[in-house]
């Protein structure tokens, strides 16, 4: 069994509800404001599942007052083929937009392959 299947296969799910959060910029993503709130509660207890197991790279940006947020990348291996681990690369962006109110997600899988140990020591 991978473990961070029931993850992946939540965020997998997340990803196909992702719509343009504006009408002129190319800013695609899960509205998590307002009434959506409980979508960024469970994304978070998913997130916080594969974080204990696996290493995590988290990159903040645009802290001002208009805007900021953090993009989080996981790499989730399922199997490892002659040294390398092959898996599936999560990148999970957050943004708050003060200005136009909105809170969104974006989330971004695709299939990769490292060298690297992805395990926590």
């Amino acid at each position: 069994m991978i473990v961070g299947r029931e993850q992946i296969i939540y965020f997998e799910n997340l990803a196909k509800h992702q719509e343009r959060i504006y009408p002129d910029a190319a800013d695609y993503g899960v509205d998590v404001g307002g009434e959506l709130f409980g979508i960024k509660i469970e994304a978070r207890k998913n997130l916080v599942a594969l974080m204990e197991s696996f290493k995590v790279h988290v990159d903040k940006w645009g802290h001002t007052e208009s805007s900021h947020g953090s993009t989080t990348t996981i790499f989730i291996p399922y199997e490892k083929d002659g040294g390398r681990y092959v898996g599936v690369e999560l990148r999970i962006s957050h943004a708050i937009d003060c200005v136009r109110k909105k809170e969104f997600l974006s989330v971004d899988l695709r299939r990769c392959s490292t060298m690297d140990d992805p395990w926590k020591n």
